[in-house]
């Protein structure tokens, strides 16, 4: 019988133990969910930018001559040829170089013609769809007593004529045409010379100080929806004048050369080609009025 109240009083401490026990649990899981730390908000979306378009490329600016007037010109009366023209033996006065002959000594002679000559490089030009541009084309003397600069001409269409190399003899008219600027073109050949000339002008011969001749001469396409073989023309220009005894007086044979510029190739942009007979230190002192922006030397 003790026994058994022994185990009645042992069976009733646990039962009181393990009740203590499950309310003391529940208490901690109150205390817990009361004091738990809020939870934290979800990150906000990441905003991924949408990749910017590649930007279009754009055309260079043609390249803009940064010399002056004066320089632009009495560069093209110093230094040698660019190129060898074709068929030009080196003897010949303009072969290497440019060439000076009677200057500001016109003599008895009264008038004047800008000329230009178009050759093919000694090694070929194998562009069979480039012409070449002129246009441009002014011709100025000074005159001495005052220093003013006298304009012959200017814009006028040159006559284009196809001469052997040598000139010894002449094949007609060039081929020519009107471009959409309004500018000249033509070509040329290995074995023939494109030599153009505005009209004669008149001049006062005693009272002549010094003469500018030019024109601005570029590659364009002959056929524009053809191939584009610019990159292969080899074409050489020099402008230069002659002295005629009047403005009607028979031709070639009459013709005294005043000077001539040095051959350079004809590019795709816009260059100058000029001839003075006058020094550089002469025309930065008293530059002729001729706007060469955006004109390359």
């Amino acid at each position: 019988m003790q026994l058994y109240r022994k185990a009645a009083v042992t069976a009733l401490l646990l039962l009181c133990v393990s009740a203590t026990e499950a309310q003391s649990w529940r208490y901690q899981r109150q205390y817990q969910h009361r004091h738990a730390p809020a939870p934290k908000p979800p990150p906000p979306p990441v905003s991924i930018p949408s990749p910017s378009p590649s930007p279009v490329p754009q055309p260079a600016p043609p390249p803009v001559s940064s010399i002056s007037v004066a320089d632009q010109i009495a560069v093209d009366m110093s230094g040698l040829n660019e190129g060898h023209p074709h068929g030009v033996l080196l003897s010949w006065d303009f072969a290497n170089g440019p060439s000076f002959q009677m200057m500001n000594n016109p003599g008895s002679n009264t008038a004047a013609v800008l000329w230009g000559a178009l050759y093919v490089d000694a090694n070929g030009s194998p562009a069979t769809n480039t012409r070449v541009a002129i246009r441009s084309c002014q011709i100025w003397w000074k005159q001495a007593s005052t220093g003013t600069w006298m304009l012959g001409e200017k814009d006028v269409a040159p006559q284009v004529d196809l001469y052997a190399e040598d000139f010894s003899a002449q094949y007609g008219s060039a081929n020519t045409r009107t471009e959409p600027d309004g500018s000249l073109s033509t070509v040329t050949s290995a074995g023939r010379v494109a030599h153009f000339y505005p009209p004669r002008v008149s001049f006062t011969p005693n009272n002549l100080g010094g003469w500018v001749s030019l024109c601005e001469m570029r590659l364009v396409l002959n056929n524009p929806a053809g191939p584009d073989d610019r990159a292969s023309a080899h074409l050489l220009a020099s402008i230069g004048a002659d002295y005629y005894p009047s403005l009607t007086s028979p031709g070639i044979e009459n013709n005294p050369a005043i000077a001539g510029g040095k051959f350079k190739y004809v590019g795709n942009d816009w260059r100058s080609f000029a001839m003075t007979t006058l020094s550089q230190a002469q025309l930065e002192s008293n530059p002729p009025p001729i706007d060469l922006t955006g004109i390359l030397p």
